[in-house]
């Protein structure tokens, strides 16, 4: 391993904003094991920049930070503008910053056709980063043009998979629908989630938990089922489906008016860990689901969890040892599971506690900023084998 610092320019999606608290900013982080650049298409109105970028600036430690400040531009031109502001901007550090030892690339799609042309023109080494399971995330969520994102994903996924230096991956079978790359150009690990002030020694109420967005995609409506199946046998217990959701009716109409069912706004990162601090148990029945950040912080909170056997999931909830499993769209099997959590004290505290060891020894920060700086390493290596 060099001693010195490697040199890393990452291209960030809209999607993806800046994180302004220091100790939830994974470059933050980073920074004690490497340096460079952070590129986001991220498009605010001034009023919203000259508010957040201070506290940006003061989190992301030893990075610049770059994004395009023309509103207009991006208003008017949409994806084509912030394909652009990634090439002319990733050109322009190169050229006056001198060469990178790696372009890192958040996303296969418009983040990483960039890296990859950045790369060629400059010979340097490209990490692609699969944050989801692309395929059915444009499959279950709907929207604007989904159909046509369905269509193009595969062939895009497998266009910049094969041609980065290395993919990143959450989990291992995360290609598999569409041909993963040999194991020498893969790295799987854990994101950032910053677990250590989360406090789990609360006393537990009598609440199931949901906290994410967006609601059809996380599985909120079997959760919903699920729950008033189960509720006459656990008159103690409540749910609280909390998050941002433009319209909620169809799901108020699927609760039916349950007097313990309560779907709530969205709340800012302390107030949703106090939350998880509280909840007698957390539940994320997921339709697709890479990682899942709040499974690793219900672990952290020392919370027993239910989760969908999706996708990433079982790579993080092993069923029967740190959590239960479901059957993925199957509001009988969830509820068969949330009955057997509620109805047993001794197995939520099993769960909890092993959940909660597991977060410390494999998922913390430290060991997510060493596994990065040893994928930076290998794609030098890597590419230094191709020449």
């Amino acid at each position: 391993m060099t001693s010195t610092r490697r040199k890393v320019l990452f291209l960030y999606p809209q999607s993806l904003g800046p994180e302004p608290e220091a100790q939830r900013n994974a470059h933050f982080h980073l920074s004690t094991r490497l340096t460079g650049d952070l590129i986001y298409d991220w498009v605010r109105r001034p009023v919203d920049r000259e508010r957040l970028l201070p506290l940006v600036q003061r989190a992301i430690g030893d990075f610049s930070f770059h994004f395009d400040d023309d509103w207009n531009a991006r208003q008017r031109l949409g994806g084509a503008r912030a394909f652009q502001f990634y090439v002319s901007k990733g050109r322009q550090l190169i050229r006056e910053k001198g060469p990178y030892d790696a372009i890192v690339a958040y996303g296969p799609f418009r983040t990483g056709m960039a890296g990859l042309l950045l790369g060629a023109r400059s010979g340097t080494p490209v990490v692609v980063e699969i944050p989801g399971n692309h395929l059915k995330s444009y499959e279950f969520a709907g929207g604007r043009f989904s159909s046509l994102k369905r269509r193009i994903a595969k062939p895009v996924l497998s266009f910049v998979t094969s041609r980065a230096d290395l993919v990143r991956l959450l989990y291992p079978t995360q290609l598999d629908e569409v041909g993963r790359p040999p194991a020498e150009r893969l790295a799987v690990f854990h994101n950032s989630v910053t677990v250590d002030g989360i406090d789990p020694s609360r006393p537990r109420e009598k609440y199931l938990l949901f906290m994410g967005y967006p609601f059809w995609l996380k599985g909120v409506d079997l959760l919903i089922t699920a729950f008033r199946a189960i509720a006459d046998r656990h008159p103690d217990w409540r749910l609280r489906v909390v998050g941002h959701c433009p319209d909620p009716s169809p799901f108020l109409a699927l609760a039916g008016g349950h007097p313990r069912i309560s779907i709530e706004r969205a709340v800012e990162h302390p107030q949703a860990m106090a939350l998880m601090e509280r909840c007698g148990a957390f539940v994320l029945p997921s339709r697709t689901e890479a990682m899942g950040r709040v499974l690793l912080e219900a672990m952290a909170a020392r919370r027993p969890i239910v989760a969908s056997r999706v996708d990433g999931i079982p790579t993080y909830v092993s069923d029967g040892e740190n959590g239960l499993l479901f059957t993925c769209n199957q509001a009988d099997d969830l509820a068969r599971q949330l009955d057997r959590l509620l109805g047993d004290d001794a197995l939520a505290e099993r769960l909890a506690a092993e959940g909660h060891r597991r977060v410390q020894e494999r998922y913390s920060v430290q060991s997510y900023v060493d596994q990065f700086a040893e994928m930076i390493e290998r794609v030098v290596a890597l590419r230094g084998t191709r020449r």
